[in-house]
C-alpha cells in the first residue's frame, strides 16, 4: 500500500494510476463539486473505492454526516484506514452494494496484474467490457432502506455505482422527495438507458443537467460516460 499527501489529508491507495486519475477528476475537475445549502449537509458517497469522494465532501465541508458505501473488501479497507488516519468524524461506513434488491449480489472485479478495482460492479467485464474479471458474492442494501434509517433530508447523493444506476433510482424513486441534489455517474449499459434515468428524476421533481468534459451538454449529443446533476424543484 502507497500514501501520498493530499492537502489536508493523508491518502492511502493501492494501485497509482488509478489513484492519480480518479484524484485529478475530482479534485481536479471537481466532478462531484455542488453548492449545498447548508454548512452541515447529510451526504451518500455510493460507490466510495478508497474514499477519494468522501475526503473530497469533508474537505469542502467539514461538519457534512456521510455515508461512504463500498462493496468491494479492498477498496473497503482502504476507505477505513483513510477515513481512521486523518481522523475523520461523522463517517459512516458500510461495506455493500447498491441494488434494487438488497440481501447480496455478484460483482466483478479485475482479476488482471493491474487490479483497477474502482470499476468492481454488477457487469461482468466491467462497465465497458474491456476486463477480466472474476466473481464475489457481497452484501447489498437498497437504497430505499437507506433512505428510511437516515430518516431526514440528504442534501447529495452521489452515485458512482459502475452501471447499476437505474435500477437502484426505480426502486427507490418513492423516496427521491427526501433527496435534495443528485450527482450520477452514467454508465452507457445495455440494461440501462440516460433517458428512463433522466425521465426517473424529472418525475420525482428533479429539473436536471448533464455534463461532460467540464462541459454542458444535451442528452442527444451525449456518448460514453456522463455526470448527471439533479436538483429538486422548489
Amino acid at each position: 500500500m502507497q500514501s501520498t499527501k493530499l492537502a489536508p489529508f493523508t491518502v492511502w491507495f493501492h494501485q497509482s494510476e488509478e489513484f492519480h486519475t480518479i484524484k485529478r477528476e475530482i479534485f481536479g475537475n471537481g466532478v462531484y463539486y455542488t453548492e449545498l445549502a447548508t454548512s452541515k449537509p447529510v451526504i451518500i458517497d455510493a460507490g466510495a473505492h478508497i474514499g477519494l469522494a468522501t475526503l473530497y465532501f469533508k474537505k469542502m465541508y467539514p461538519d457534512a454526516k456521510i455515508y461512504a458505501i463500498e462493496p468491494l473488501e479492498e477498496n473497503y479497507k482502504i476507505l477505513q484506514k483513510n477515513v481512521f488516519e486523518n481522523q475523520l468524524q461523522d463517517i459512516e461506513l458500510i461495506n455493500a452494494a447498491l441494488t434494487d434488491s438488497g440481501s447480496q449480489t455478484i460483482i466483478h472485479l479485475d482479476r488482471s496484474p493491474i487490479q483497477w478495482w474502482s470499476t468492481a460492479g454488477r457487469e461482468e467485464g466491467a462497465w465497458n467490457h474491456q476486463q477480466q474479471t472474476s466473481s464475489r458474492q457481497v452484501p447489498a442494501i437498497q437504497l430505499s432502506d437507506l433512505l428510511q434509517r437516515i430518516n431526514q433530508s440528504v442534501d447529495l447523493l452521489k452515485l458512482d455505482i459502475e452501471g447499476s444506476e437505474q435500477h437502484v433510482l426505480k426502486e427507490a424513486r418513492s423516496y427521491l422527495g427526501k433527496v435534495k441534489n443528485i450527482i450520477i455517474e452514467f454508465h452507457p449499459i445495455k440494461t440501462q438507458s440516460l433517458r428512463q434515468i433522466l425521465t426517473i428524476l424529472e418525475n420525482a421533481g428533479f429539473s436536471v443537467e448533464l455534463w461532460q468534459d467540464g462541459k454542458p451538454i444535451s442528452a442527444t449529443k451525449v456518448r460514453g460516460l456522463v455526470y448527471i446533476h439533479a436538483t429538486k424543484n422548489p
